[in-house]
């Protein structure tokens, strides 16, 4: 009885080990590019495999003509994500944040034709020489870091007695994916004009994004 147990002992020892160093150590990832609008399959696409957190490029890989590109990794406690990239094309999902399990799985990747506005501040009042200007905007896309701000970002801080300054924004025309929507159907736009510290005025408005086009748009302070 006793030669049994440790019969038993040492098979489950041996299976444990064997199946600790195989196929369970290593898992699959299968990324499809898609294009965001029409979801056909987008080729020669480069997809970069990041760190879950981190901007480290760990590998990369070129989508086929079904847009399909597949990694291998070890099962080492990192989670790996994968960033779809192509010269004129805007990534519209900037995390997957479903996708970070460590086992076997298919991640569908957009890329998204972009939209464009053509923004001009134009000053219409009278300000002192000392006075400032800060210009905001909202649901533009910045590369390189490959983000749509949903949230208002500056693009000019200075004299408010500025002769007109034009600024070419790219955006993604939105819509769902699931029950989540990327990109924007709007971009918004608001100045403060600032005197001696204070904010002495505030302006704000919008325009619509036209779907892969340009709109122009001009905002008078």
């Amino acid at each position: 009885m006793k030669q049994l147990i440790t019969l038993v002992f040492i098979s489950c020892v041996l299976f444990s080990c064997k199946k600790s160093s195989g196929e369970d150590e290593y898992y699959t990832v299968t990324g499809i590019v898609l294009d965001f609008d029409s979801h056909t399959p987008i080729s020669d696409a480069k997809v970069y495999v990041k760190v879950f957190t981190t901007i480290t490029v760990l590998d990369s890989a070129v989508s086929d003509a079904n847009g399909k590109v597949s990694f291998r990794f070890k099962n080492d406690g990192r989670h790996m994500t994968l960033h779809p990239a192509k010269p004129a094309l805007l990534n519209p999902v900037y995390l997957y944040l479903s996708y970070i399990d460590e086992k076997d799985r298919t991640d569908t990747l957009y890329l998204a034709r972009p939209s464009f506005v053509n923004f001009t501040s134009h000053k219409t009042g009278i300000y002192l020489a000392t006075d400032t200007v800060n210009i905001q905007v909202q649901n533009d896309y910045i590369e390189p870091t490959g983000i749509q701000y949903s949230h208002p970002r500056t693009i000019y801080k200075g004299p408010a007695n500025v002769a007109d300054k034009t600024f070419n924004l790219q955006t993604i025309y939105g819509h769902n994916i699931g029950s989540f929507f990327f990109g924007a159907t709007k971009m918004y736009f608001g100045c403060e004009i600032i005197r001696n510290g204070g904010v002495i005025a505030a302006i704000s408005d919008s325009t619509n994004i036209i779907r892969f086009g340009t709109q122009n748009f001009t905002l008078n302070y």
